[in-house]
């Protein structure tokens, strides 16, 4: 719950995103007609709460933040570990495109972690799987993601705009948590 927390007339609460969403504007719990009675104890108690942040299993050492900035936090959180590259080149006259996934750490970091990346275009899917590159990896010319070679990767003209969508998830699977990110 977020403040404002609003209360009914019997004293049951709800957080003004909930309040917004309810159709006919009465409680949930009672059916009584909601009001704009503010519950400044239990908005109090929101805004002491501290959790730790969902991608901690990811490597987050962030502990203790506000539960009403929690949203914002996790929202930049995984970009700050893991970056999704998609590049694309020509080598000669062939167009390229090759997606992976980069660990922000060492290789036994990036070992703990899978990935899976999904290339859509047009109603078709291709998909891979491995394990992250660690930025300091010795071998940073492995080619283990995603390569695409010919027409489908650019959408032709003068601007040559590459026109795939890349959609990459993480997950630990000792732990079983993961994560989306979009390219």
């Amino acid at each position: 719950m977020q403040s404002p927390i609003y209360q009914c007339h019997n004293g049951h609460t709800i957080c003004s995103s909930c309040k917004a969403r309810v159709l006919n504007k009465l409680c949930p719990s009672c059916r009584q007609e909601l009001s704009d009675i503010r519950c400044p104890e239990l908005e109090k108690m929101a805004e002491s709460l501290v959790v730790n942040c969902k991608y901690k299993e990811f490597g987050c050492p962030d502990i203790n933040i506000p539960y009403c900035t929690r949203f914002i936090h996790e929202d930049s959180c995984i970009p700050r570990y893991f970056s999704l590259r998609a590049e694309g080149y020509l080598i000669g006259s062939i167009p390229v495109f090759i997606a992976f996934i980069n660990l922000i750490g060492n290789q036994v970091d990036a070992s703990n972690f899978r990935y899976s990346l999904e290339i859509r275009e047009n109603g078709q899917k291709l998909s891979f799987e491995g394990i992250p590159r660690s930025i300091n990896s010795e071998s940073p010319n492995k080619m283990d993601g995603l390569i695409v070679m010919g027409s489908r990767v650019h959408s032709g003209g003068e601007t040559r705009d590459i026109k795939l969508d890349v959609i990459g998830g993480i997950w630990n699977p000792r732990l079983g948590c993961c994560a989306t990110l979009v390219g």
